[in-house]
C-alpha cells in the first residue's frame, strides 16, 4: 500500500515501510498476535535509526500499533517521533462496542471482517485458495486488536493528525476526535475521499495532508 508513496514525496522525505512478519516477503514467518511484543521488537528494531527527525503514519490497527510504539519511545527516553499521523481507527481510550471475531471459524471470520470494514475484496471471499493465504495475517491483526487493551499514559508531546475516510461505516467522525485526549501538541482530524482503505483509494490527497504537517514543522524548527 505504500510501495508509491516515495514516487509522490518531496526529496528531503524519505519513505520507510515497516514490512511485518508474516506478509509479502516475510511470508514464511509466524506474524505477531500480542501488540505490546510487537511494540517491543519494534523498539529494538528503530532505535539505531533514530537520530534523525521522523514521523510515523500508522492505519487501522497500524493505527494503534504506532500510537504504542510513540508511547513506548517516550517511556523509554528514546528520540520519540516529530509528528503522529494514524488513520481509520477510533481513539484508542474509547471502549469497543462489537463483539470479537478472532476465533471465529475461518468463514465466519471472514465474512465479518469484510462486513466490518469493507475492505475484503470478493475474489478472496469466493476462493478458498486466496482465503487461505490471506486469513493468517489478517487473523492475527484482529487478534492483536481485539486482545490489546488501553492503559492510561500522560498524553504525547508531539502534534497528533488524524485521518478518517468519508465513506469508511467502521469509524465515525466523534470516535477518530476522541484522539484529540492523547496528546498535549497540535490536533487535527481530517477526513478523506474513500472507504477504511482510503490510504490506498486516496494517497495521493493522504500523502500531501503529511508532507504539509511536516513541511510546517521544519519552518517552526527554522524559527526556533
Amino acid at each position: 500500500m505504500y510501495q508509491r508513496w516515495q514516487r509522490y514525496a518531496p526529496d528531503e522525505i524519505e519513505v520507510v515501510g515497516v514490512q511485518l512478519p508474516g506478509r509479502e516477503s516475510r511470508f514464511s514467518e509466524a506474524p505477531y498476535t500480542n501488540m505490546l511484543s510487537l511494540v517491543h521488537k519494534l523498539t529494538e528494531v528503530l532505535q539505531p535509526h533514530l537520530d534523525l527527525p521522523y514521523a510515523f503514519y500508522g492505519h487501522s490497527m497500524g493505527a494503534i500499533l504506532s500510537f504504542e510504539l510513540a508511547r513506548e519511545l517516550c517511556r523509554q527516553e528514546l528520540a520519540g517521533p516529530t509528528h503522529l499521523f494514524v488513520g481509520a481507527y477510533r481513539a484508542p481510550q474509547l471502549p469497543r462496542t462489537e463483539a470479537p471475531v478472532h476465533s471465529l471459524p475461518d468463514k465466519e471470520f471472514l465474512t465479518d471482517v469484510s462486513r466490518r470494514y469493507q475492505s475484503l475484496p470478493d475474489e478472496i471471499l469466493e476462493s478458498p485458495e486466496l482465503a487461505e493465504i490471506f486469513i493468517g495475517p489478517l487473523r492475527a491483526d484482529v487478534t492483536m486488536l481485539e486482545t490489546w487493551n488501553f492503559t492510561n499514559s500522560a498524553p504525547l508531546e508531539c502534534p497528533l493528525t488524524v485521518f478518517g475516510g468519508l465513506q469508511d461505516q467502521s469509524v465515525t467522525k466523534d470516535e477518530l476526535m476522541a484522539w484529540r485526549a492523547q496528546t498535549n501538541s497540535a490536533f487535527n482530524l481530517s477526513m478523506i475521499p474513500g472507504g477504511h482503505l482510503f490510504a490506498r483509494e486516496s494517497y495521493q490527497q493522504l500523502l500531501k495532508a503529511i508532507t504539509n504537517a511536516l513541511e510546517h514543522y521544519e519552518e517552526l524548527a527554522q524559527v526556533v
